[in-house]
């Protein structure tokens, strides 16, 4: 197989610019912020009725790969914080997992 062979079937990589990441982030904050008002409990059942539209926004202006490994973050931390809240750990995260 050539070189050229490989290339043309590797998907291209798309990098965003520093304005596309500020977007991004600044939608993932402000999704991440309705959650949490509208489900101040960690619930298996989240309520998102209320952030649909900015969930559409977080998925419009941020890469797919972005939206899923931010989506993870989002119920993993708050996964820590209940079980932080339990007493169920403690670690040198202490810190950040009181904000």
């Amino acid at each position: 197989m050539s070189e050229e062979g490989q290339t043309e079937n590797k998907p291209k990589r798309e990098f965003l610019k520093k304005d596309e990441r500020k977007a991004c982030w600044s939608a993932r904050d402000a999704y991440w912020k309705c959650l949490d008002k509208n489900n101040p409990k960690n619930d298996e059942e989240m309520n998102v009725s209320a952030c649909v539209d900015l969930k559409s926004q977080f998925e419009k202006v941020c890469p797919q790969s972005w939206v899923t490994y931010f989506e993870r973050k989002y119920h993993y931390e708050r996964f820590k914080k209940e079980v932080y809240k339990d007493g169920g750990f403690r670690s040198k995260d202490d810190e950040y997992l009181k904000k």
